[in-house]
């Protein structure tokens, strides 16, 4: 594999300056890696350019690694269809239980049996 060389973005949301690092890894704008700071450690960042016959002069360090953020993004994913379900039966739950109560209601008081006769013509 060739060295080339990157512009990437750190993912602290301080700014949008670029870094140059090193890597022979098979990296893509946009992708996540994961660099060594001189004053944070390991630290996430973004791909934002690559050069790839061009060797930047500051670029002195290496990326450590690359992301697979696969699996992350289907537990996201996941997450978010399971937050859109409940959401969804909660509601139902709601009406099933409302309708319940105006039954019982309904069974002990006239007026009650009246108006739950009109909703129920409404729907």
């Amino acid at each position: 594999m060739t060295i080339k060389t990157v512009e990437v973005t750190f993912n602290t949301g301080l700014g949008n300056k670029g870094y140059h690092y090193l890597t022979e890894f098979d990296v893509s704008v946009g992708d996540t890696c994961l660099v060594e700071s001189p004053s944070d450690g390991f630290v996430a960042v973004t791909v934002r350019k690559i050069y790839e016959d061009v060797r930047a002069p500051k670029a002195t360090k290496f990326i450590v690694d690359v992301a697979d953020t696969t699996s992350y993004l289907e537990q996201v994913r996941k997450n978010e269809l399971r937050k859109e379900i409940l959401t969804k039966l909660e509601a139902k739950r709601k009406e099933v239980e409302e309708l319940a109560v105006y039954e019982y209601l309904s069974k002990n008081d006239s007026e009650a049996a009246q108006l739950l006769e009109q909703l129920k013509a409404l729907k």
